[in-house]
């Protein structure tokens, strides 16, 4: 654990758009899709000296020791899956969030029981998400993104 930055740090969440009813209309697809989604994101997240540190269902949520760090994963990861060959049937669609604060760590031991398609959550997380890339707190700082070639002003 010496290795999990502290302080100041980015996060990122992310969550597939629409996995309910992928679930209930695809549900062997949707199983081999989350396992690629997943390693995409993981590598994503270390290639840009992030972390891993919880899973919700399809959702994965990162810690990162700089904004910048955060926003290159986010975009490494929409690139991969991007142009990841998913089945005709299944073309997946992450929505990513990125928030920037203090925050300390906190060690826990969690027993979690999870259903692959956790439902529930989907359906309460998605009340708030309303764009694929969102951020907030002190990653507003960062007044220009460049996204796909072109600059975006915050």
């Amino acid at each position: 654990m010496a290795n999990l930055p502290s302080g100041t740090l980015t996060f990122l969440f992310t969550d597939i758009e629409g996995s309910t009813r992928l679930w209930e209309t695809q549900r062997a697809e949707m199983q081999t899709a989350l396992a690629r989604h997943d390693a995409l994101l993981r590598h994503a997240v270390t290639a840009h000296c992030g972390h891993v540190f919880k899973t919700v269902g399809d959702a994965i949520c990162a810690v990162f020791p700089t904004a910048s760090d955060a926003v290159a994963a986010a975009l490494s990861a929409q690139r991969s899956l991007r142009v990841e060959p998913w089945p005709a049937s299944l073309r997946l669609k992450v929505r990513m969030a990125l928030h920037t604060g203090a925050a300390e760590l906190r060690v826990q031991v969690t027993l979690f029981y999870c259903r692959e398609d956790n439902t529930g959550v989907c359906r309460i997380r998605t009340l708030v998400w309303r764009v694929p890339v969102e951020v907030s707190g002190d990653a507003t700082a960062v007044s220009e993104i460049k996204i796909e070639g072109r600059l975006k002003a915050e």
